[in-house]
Order: C-alpha cells, then structure tokens, then sequence
C-alpha cells in the first residue's frame, strides 16, 4: 500500500515527563496511509498508548511534528483534531439510548435532526445493528456494545480512527468475532485505523502493517509477513511469534557452530541468526540416505516433545550445547526422546541480524 501524501504523519516525535530520566517515547518516525489498518504492537510500557495519545491530541509531545492531512496540528487540543478514539472502556452514556449515544458528539455540532439521524443510520449499518436505535447500553451484548463505540467514533467521518486496546477486556470467542468486525468496519468505512495492542496475533490477524515499539522507540514498520520472515533484531524477532535466536557470528553466509558450518541467507553477516521453529528440519540419520552424502546441520539429542493438536513441537540441544526448537506436523513419523538427530534448514530461512 503506498500514498504520496499520507494521512497523518509523526516526525521525529518524543515525549517525556518532568521527574523521569527515560523517554516514555523517543524519536518516532511514521506515516499512515490512505484507508490502511495499522497496529501499534508492543509489550506493556513500550509507549504506544502515548504515540496514540499524542496523535489524538491528549497528550502534548516534547519534540516533533504531528501532521494530519498534511496539516501541522501543533497544539491543537483533541476536539479540534479530525481524529476520533475508541478506548478500552467504551464510556458509553448509561442513561442514553443507542441512536444518542451515537448522535452526541452530532448535537455538540448542532447538526440538524434529520441530517443526525440519517448520520445515526449509516453508521449503525456499517456497525451491522441497524434497528438497534431505542436500545439502551444495558440492554446489549458486549460484543454489541463494542459495535456502538466504533460507531459513535466513526459517525462524525474522522481522518484517522484511533483504538487503544478496546478488545483486551474480552473473552476470546468474542475478541476474535470483533477482530472480524473490526476488520470489515474499516474496509467497508475506508477510514485509516491506528489500533494499539500487546497482542501478536491480533496485529497479524487485523493489520495491513505493524510498527513493533520497544523501551519507546519503533524497532520495525512492516507486513505480517515481513516482521515475520524478515525481522532486523533480536526483539522482533522473538516478539514476532515463536524464534530460535542463536548468537552466532556470521561472515559471507556462513555460521560456525563449534566443528559445524551451517548457510544462512545469502551473504549475510551479522552476530545473530533467527530461524523459525516450523523451518528446523529434524532427521536421524546425518546423511543423505539416497546419496550417502553428510549433511550439513547440527548434531544433538531430542529433550523434549510437546503434543500440539496438528503439531509435534520438539526441544533439542546440539552438541555444541546450543538449545533448539522445531515444530513438525502431526502426522509425521515421531522422533523418539532422548535420541540423535540432525537439525538442519534451508539458508534463506535463516534470518541474519545485526550486531
């Protein structure tokens, strides 16, 4: 997805408190795009509600820039930004039917009546409650009274829609339908979603991109996939689902364990290599049964299986005393505990990080 001029835009922005000697956020570079979903993904503290915040305009930032629509937004306070937020607490009105909660910030405007109403209706069809109107907030589902917050939050058309964490407080049957929700409501709306969340699978499951935070700075911007496959450190690498992160110095694709050689990606160096669980080839035998040939790999024992419902998950130590994790299929002949192996995998799975 690409956009010449992005719909919001945060340059070199950083933000600290009186009294503290850390940065909750420090020197984040970032562009939304026209209509794209993106997630703000990162462990508890790592500053994304504050990026969230500063965008929204209930935070002020320290240094920076924020730009919606290309224009600068300075000091701005937050009901002049033409951006709109859905917390984790809904703040819904109790006393308030559905069609008023919706058409409050509407009447702030002194919209007319029947410009509100129609307003009320498109958005409450977007949100798949059309009739829901006259309903009270105690009167519906959680699931249903998620939908009413998205939908008081798009009715007034916002540049950038903004949500901090506002599936966390939910079970997880009803967390996944509203990421399905969540998901069609932003294609069908085309609104640029900026959504904060500690959870990878959401991310993965809900974006079109991902900026990975860490100690308040943004590590990596990407695809699923590409934080995925393609991670450039340590941390995302591990935070990016399931790793095996070895420390291992590299030099022209080459990795040396003890009196082994394993390929890595083509002509990486690096001090670090990343692989996957699911891209670690387990065999018994360390030769090639139709040739005779050595393979190359890492000799060790099985320590450990895991029954995973449609996988094997496997813990090995190498000879070289290196610990080691592989998923293998289900189906797949099992590997006895306590027995040999050669742990191996093609070099382009092998992800080469930096020092």
């Amino acid at each position: 997805m690409t956009a010449v001029n992005p719909v919001a835009e945060l340059i070199d922005v950083s933000k600290s408190y009186p009294g503290t000697e850390e940065s909750a956020v420090r020197g984040v570079d970032l562009q939304l795009h026209e209509g794209e979903f993106f997630s703000l993904l990162g462990p508890s503290g790592c500053g994304k509600s504050t990026t969230l915040r500063i965008v929204a305009g209930l935070e002020t930032q320290t240094a920076g820039t924020v730009k919606i629509k290309g224009e600068d937004m300075g000091h701005r306070p937050a009901n002049r930004r033409p951006t709109n937020m859905v917390f984790q607490h809904l703040g819904l009105f109790p006393h308030l039917d559905v069609a008023r909660n919706i058409a409050f910030g509407l009447r702030l405007k002194k919209m007319p009546k029947a410009q509100r109403t129609a307003e009320v209706d498109r958005v409450l069809d977007l949100v798949e409650l059309a009739g829901y109107q006259r309903r009270y907030p105690d009167q519906l589902s959680g699931g249903q009274q998620q939908r009413v917050a998205i939908a008081r939050a798009l009715v007034n058309r916002p540049a950038v829609l903004l949500l901090d964490e506002p599936l966390a407080a939910l079970d997880l049957n009803l967390r996944q339908q509203m990421q399905q929700v969540l998901r069609e409501v932003q294609r069908s709306s085309g609104t640029t979603f900026l959504f904060v969340t500690h959870d990878q699978t959401e991310a993965m499951t809900l974006s079109d991109r991902i900026g990975v935070m860490r100690g308040g700075e943004l590590c990596q911007v990407g695809t699923a996939e590409d934080l995925y496959r393609r991670p450039t450190s340590r941390f995302v690498a591990r935070f990016i689902g399931d790793a095996n992160v070895l420390d291992l110095p590299v030099t022209d694709g080459t990795a040396r364990i003890g009196e082994s050689a394993v390929r890595v990606a083509a002509g990486g160096s690096g001090a670090a290599v990343s692989i996957r669980p699911e891209d670690v080839r387990l065999d018994e035998s360390p030769a090639d049964p139709a040739t005779g040939t050595p393979r190359d790999g890492l000799p060790g024992q099985i320590t450990g299986a895991t029954y995973l419902g449609a996988h094997i998950r496997y813990d090995l130590t190498t000879t070289a005393g290196i610990a080691l994790r592989a998923v293998t299929p289900a189906s797949a002949p099992r590997l006895p505990v306590g027995g040999p192996v050669l742990a191996h995998w093609r070099p382009q799975d092998a992800v080469v990080l930096p020092s």
